[in-house]
């Protein structure tokens, strides 16, 4: 376990506060990076991307060249209807998604200058001494130290509904990326 803990660059005291500004300075937050958010022009116009829509339109221009202006402005309003509708409902869902991940913050447990404190998971840094519990999320990416009868429920990861054993042996430095992490 010592070698290990010398390998990472840590111990079983973890990390002082300084190292611990130093890395969150270096490599940031531990958190996804979220995508470039569209402007909303654009979520708007995505809503005219529908093969249903192309066949409307279509028959926007049918009409017309049959002279039926009545029904080509109810085929139009049904279409911007539809974009409005969607648009709507897509912001709504974004918007939802957004208060959700707010509610979704994940504190873990961990040692640094040798005391157990609870911090936000975005803060923890590489190398940083992590205590799970029953019950815990697995705030990041971790390599065990030592375990007694650990299982893990890996269904986001893997689909499998039954939880694995978890253990702190090492893996083989030839094994694929694969066992390497469910092993």
């Amino acid at each position: 376990m010592r070698g290990v803990l010398k390998i990472l660059g840590t111990t079983l005291n973890g990390l002082d506060d300084e190292e611990v500004h130093r890395r969150l300075k270096k490599f940031g937050i531990n958190e996804i990076e979220e995508g470039k958010k569209d402007r909303v022009i654009y979520t708007f116009l995505r809503q005219f991307l529908d093969p249903l829509i192309y066949i409307l339109m279509f028959s926007v221009f049918v009409l017309y060249y049959l002279n039926q202006i009545f029904e080509v402005w109810i085929v139009v309003l049904v279409i911007l209807a539809n974009a409005v509708i969607g648009f709507v409902q897509e912001w709504r869902a974004e918007k939802a998604i957004q208060a959700l991940k707010s509610l979704m913050v994940v504190k873990a447990r961990v040692k640094r200058s040798g005391k157990i404190n609870e911090v936000d998971s975005r803060f923890l840094v590489s190398r940083d001494v992590i205590y799970i519990e029953a019950g815990m999320r697995v705030p990041a990416d971790a390599r065990l130290i030592s375990a007694r009868n650990m299982r893990v429920d890996e269904s986001l990861l893997t689909g499998e509904s039954e939880s694995v054993e978890r253990n702190h042996k090492p893996v083989s430095q030839n094994a694929i990326l694969p066992e390497r992490f469910f092993a």
